[in-house]
């Protein structure tokens, strides 16, 4: 009826029905941490896995099939991503820390990430609300301290372009097709050498 083993002091199983499966409570203790706990120590664990490294908590599990529900894992002291179902795409939330810094954030972990905020020496060098080949809403790029271009929809074309070289304003185009067509401003040493409207 009843099977209780200890191993160094510490109750590592307790069975009540101690068949080829334990049917009850299974808790193992590696280095005074606890790895998993089940309730039914089945092939699968069906209630709780919890795994530390490190001092840690890597990941936990309330159904430790073969997809893990809840996961959190940390690198070096910090939050690198956390699933709520960690089926083969993340269907909640993603969070990546480089350096201190938030890389990305998705909300839906798909082949396209829905937010996508990516910093650069301290600098955002581009955001996305949504990651397709495309970026549909907002695109801004700092180049040594200044903006360079700003896109609201990053299609083949850029909506909204602004240049600055030297710390000037090179030039300005509200619609960059093959031709610029609302504003060009061009400075050379200082000088405006020539304005267009519609630059043909």
């Amino acid at each position: 009826m009843v099977v209780m083993v200890t191993v160094n002091g510490r109750v590592e199983w307790v069975s009540l029905f101690g068949l080829c499966m334990t049917l009850m409570v299974v808790i193992v203790i590696v280095n005074g941490s606890v790895e998993w706990v089940s309730l039914f120590g089945l092939c699968m664990t069906l209630m709780v896995v919890m795994v530390t490294v490190n001092g840690s908590v890597e990941w936990v599990s309330l159904f430790g099939l073969c997809i893990t529900l809840v996961v959190v894992v940390t690198v070096n002291g910090r939050v690198d991503w956390v699933s709520l179902f960690g089926l083969c795409m993340t269907l909640v939330v993603v969070v990546v820390a480089v350096n201190g810094r938030v890389e990305w954030v998705s909300l839906f972990g798909l082949c396209m990430i829905l937010m996508v905020v990516v910093t650069v020496n301290g600098r955002v060098d581009w955001v996305s609300l949504f990651g397709l080949c495309m970026t549909l809403v907002v695109v801004v790029v700092a180049v040594n301290g200044s903006v360079e271009w700003v896109s609201l929809f990053g299609l083949c074309m850029t909506l909204v372009v602004v240049v600055t070289v030297n710390g000037r304003v090179d030039w300005v185009s509200l619609f960059g097709l093959c031709m610029i067509l609302m504003v060009v401003v061009v400075a050379m040493n200082g000088c405006v050498e020539w304005v267009s409207l519609f630059g043909l």
